[in-house]
């Protein structure tokens, strides 16, 4: 490299590194915290939301007695009504995958089970229970957000203030404090597909998913829970084969958005590293990603930390190079195989692309050149007025995978094991049998605008 192009890389990543520590220093604004007693985590969303796919559950026997679902399983017995109920009984009861219907094992089993872990560390007993975690699950498959929003036809938003209802009504029954601590949102996939009422527009998404969250706040929150403190919001990044790159994978870049905008909502992880089966996670992929929910909501809900995923600062050109400088939650950065379908992938160029006015700008190589800084070397060039654009883990060669991650060495607290998800001749697979699954924060997926060095840091 030469010494320009070093002392660009020294001082993009210096940059990135300034930036990262003092965004890891960031508290969050006051999110409600776990309670002795019941608190309530509800997931809203489609089908990846539901479990669909995920069989047979991956945490078929209770990882503890303290977490909970109301009812035998987290899904409602009454599929995609307007009212919530519990399945099969009216109790709460330890939280297990159970399948209803379509539904099968969700985020929200490991989730809760990494969480409960990192309580009973803390508490210094192998289950702190007097803090016990409800989960309710009320998404559904093929909605798109507006079918989930409030005022729809069919109501199926009143899916999650009547699972509160029945959640506190038991609580009080068994005389126990009630507080609606967290929603999950795992959605967004038929939004990209512009299908049954939905819109794939990147503004018009984000103003439906602040209204949906704000109904929640009212008829959750403050309605039914009558708590003062808010519930914090944890989303994952839709994508994978949905993703669109016609609309600049609006969706997903939506759901970062507001991450970076609202106070108490965050971004856990993109749903792409982990294994599929066709556009739904295999239980597997489900519990593995919920775990790594259950890393973010630790953060939030015990470390009151102001959680940012990993992620691109910016994009700068110099020359045929462009370097993009990462805020990465643990440095330095890693290119990793990443689970597409069956398999995992290391690609090529692992998962980067350059648009600009003229068409795709062919790239010759990808990789990181400092703990905090990738540098992506361009076949031909390009210009501020051709409005160059980087692209990472969009549909077209990547099918919305990309191989980038940080280093972060925590680790889960269930073991990975095959499954008929993932191809047993698999290298990667093989090499992670047996143990815990790794917890590394992947790369969002987005689109960007290029910038030229006057414009930017360099300037």
């Amino acid at each position: 490299m030469t010494q320009v192009r070093q002392s660009v890389v020294d001082e993009l990543n210096s940059f990135a590194e300034d930036t990262s520590n003092r965004r890891r220093r960031e508290v969050d604004p006051g999110s409600a915290r776990p309670i002795r007693g019941i608190n309530h985590i509800g997931l809203t969303g489609q089908s990846l939301g539901a479990g669909w796919g995920a069989n047979p559950p991956f945490t078929p026997d209770p990882p503890f007695t303290s977490n909970l679902s109301l009812g035998q399983s987290v899904h409602g017995g009454r599929g995609a009504g307007e009212i919530w109920a519990p399945y099969r009984s009216k109790t709460f009861e330890p939280l297990r995958g159970v399948i209803v219907g379509r539904g099968g094992e969700t985020v929200q089993e490991q989730a809760l089970a990494y969480l409960k872990h990192v309580m009973s560390i803390r508490a210094g007993v192998p289950e702190e229970a007097a803090t016990k975690l409800v989960a309710t699950n009320g998404a559904f498959g093929g909605r798109t957000l507006e079918m989930l929003s409030k005022g729809a036809t069919p109501n199926e938003y009143g899916r999650m203030p009547t699972a509160c209802e029945a959640v506190k009504r038991e609580a009080e029954r068994i005389g126990e404090p009630y507080r609606y601590l967290a929603t999950l949102w795992l959605g967004g996939e038929h939004n990209y597909l512009d299908e049954n009422g939905g819109s794939s527009d990147k503004a018009q998404y984000k103003a439906g998913l602040r209204r949906l969250v704000a109904d929640l706040r009212s008829d959750c929150q403050c309605g039914i829970a009558q708590q003062a403190e808010p519930f914090a919001v944890f989303s994952y990044q839709a994508g994978c084969q949905f993703t669109r790159d016609g609309t600049n994978l609006s969706v997903g870049m939506a759901q970062w958005e507001l991450s970076e905008e609202e106070p108490h909502w965050y971004l856990a992880s993109p749903a792409y590293p982990v294994p599929d089966i066709g556009g739904h996670l295999s239980a597997l992929g489900t519990a593995w990603l919920g775990q790594i929910f259950g890393k973010v909501m630790a953060r939030v809900l015990l470390d009151g930390v102001r959680w940012r995923p990993l992620a691109p600062l910016m994009a700068v050109r110099h020359g045929r190079d462009v370097f993009v400088p990462y805020d990465v939650p643990v440095a330095p950065l890693a290119f990793r195989p990443t689970f597409l379908g069956r398999r995992s992938v290391m690609f090529p160029l692992k998962g980067f692309a350059l648009i600009d006015d003229a068409g795709e700008v062919p790239l010759r190589f990808a990789e990181i050149v400092a703990p905090r800084v990738v540098r992506v070397e361009l076949g031909r060039e390009t210009s501020a007025e051709a409005r160059p654009r980087l692209r990472y883990a969009g549909r077209r060669n990547y099918n919305g995978h990309g191989n980038l991650t940080d280093s972060d060495a925590t680790l889960a607290t269930a073991n990975f094991r095959q499954d008929p998800a993932v191809t047993e001749e698999d290298e990667f697979a093989s090499s992670l049998e047996g143990k815990p699954f790794p917890l590394w924060n992947w790369s969002i997926a987005y689109e960007i605008p290029i910038e030229e060095p006057s414009k930017s840091v360099l300037g």
